[in-house]
């Protein structure tokens, strides 16, 4: 039996693609989950647990790039997609705009 898992804040599942991957350009690269205390990216790129790392991404609705920075809390291989993988960060400070963009609908 799966064991559910309460959450700090709420999640809403993406794709968007990542511009830069710790200052480095990120082809194949996805943010697929965010919350305002964390993300889940998908990128053949391998972070060690613990790492640090900074994201850039465009969301649709805003015109300029926005820059994530957080800490690799997991990292599993991608099923179907050899040499990706799916990591789980936890941001350094809280993303408070995520929460204002759920209200407004945009999410």
């Amino acid at each position: 039996m799966k064991r559910r898992v309460d959450r700090k804040a709420q999640r809403f599942p993406t794709r968007l693609s990542l511009h830069e991957l710790n200052g480095q350009s990120a082809p194949d690269s996805y943010l697929v989950d965010i919350s305002s205390l964390g993300a889940q990216v998908e990128s053949p790129k391998f972070l060690a647990l613990g790492s640090s790392v900074e994201m850039v991404v465009r969301f649709p609705w805003e015109d300029k790039d926005t820059r994530l920075a957080g800490q690799v809390k997991w990292i599993k291989p991608l099923i179907g997609r050899p040499g990706c993988f799916r990591l789980g960060l936890k941001f350094y400070q809280v993303f408070w705009n995520l929460d204002l963009w759920a209200r407004q609908g945009k999410l």
